[in-house]
């Protein structure tokens, strides 16, 4: 097997699996594999044995496309937006 050197370019894209899909969108890897059964999500480069992957870039694109504000409980206000 043949390491590549820093520095050394990559011609494939950087890929991903449901539990590096739950940390770039913040969410359950249950939820993350939710998600990419949506129509919208992005389709799978590859089915493998530990389950489908993804292009990193693709599924960053998804997250920004499809962020929603982030609400989080204060003791004393309620629900805050931000």
């Amino acid at each position: 097997m043949r390491i590549r050197p820093v520095g050394e370019t990559s011609y494939l894209p950087e890929l991903v699996g449901l539990s590096e899909i739950s940390t770039i969108l913040g969410v359950s890897r249950q939820r993350a594999a939710q998600l990419a059964r949506k129509v919208g999500f992005p389709y799978p480069v590859a089915e493998l044995a530990m389950g489908p992957v993804y292009v990193r870039h693709d599924v960053e694109d998804y997250a920004r496309d499809h962020s929603r504000p982030v609400h989080r409980l204060t003791p004393r206000r309620g629900i805050v937006m931000h």
